[in-house]
């Protein structure tokens, strides 16, 4: 970044009046500045046709992780992801295809190589024969944020791929009490 400043700095804009003899009233010296990176959290947001009273909260908390949250937020319904930008997440714009289905989001967590995902559902999916099994495999750790308190039918197969299961109603807290 350039900055300006009383102090005799010289910048490369400073150097043409430097070579004819003038003084610049400010100095333009470049400063490096650190560049803060993403902390890596990846959000994957449930936007299915159960959702659309909660994906502006969704929205707003995914808004919440700043600089943490690592760009795009991936939403999804049927198919696979679609990548959303930090613009869409702040005016709350997704596409949606109304239904629900998990595998395509643990098949590209698993394939752009995550350690770890955050996926805000209302856990209304289902899973076929041998998904945890790949997702264990992976070394793929999931945490899922759900609006409902966790002891709901849904919880037994979020708890098949993670052990992190917190609610929106229970202050983000372990549903089953275990630590997170």
């Amino acid at each position: 970044a350039i900055v300006t400043t009383p102090l005799p700095k010289p910048g490369r804009r400073d150097l043409p009046w430097l070579a004819v003899g003038r003084l610049p009233a400010l100095w333009h010296p470049r400063v490096l500045r650190k560049v803060t990176q993403r902390g890596g959290i990846r959000a994957y947001i449930d936007v299915s046709g159960s959702m659309v009273d909660l994906c502006p909260i969704l929205f707003g908390l995914t808004r919440a992780l700043g600089e943490r949250l690592e760009l795009p937020v991936w939403c999804w319904s049927l198919g696979p992801p679609v990548a959303t930008t930090a613009a869409e997440v702040a005016a709350g714009r997704y596409t949606t295809r109304y239904g629900t289905d998990l595998v395509p989001v643990l098949d590209h967590a698993i394939a752009q190589g995550r350690r770890r995902i955050l996926v805000l559902t209302d856990g209304e999916f289902t899973l076929p024969e041998g998904a945890a099994e790949r997702v264990h495999a992976a070394g793929l750790q999931i945490t899922f944020i759900t609006p409902e308190p966790a002891e709901r039918v849904f919880d037994a197969q979020m708890r098949t791929l993670s052990r992190h299961v917190c609610s929106l109603r229970d202050g983000f807290g372990d549903s089953a009490g275990e630590g997170s």
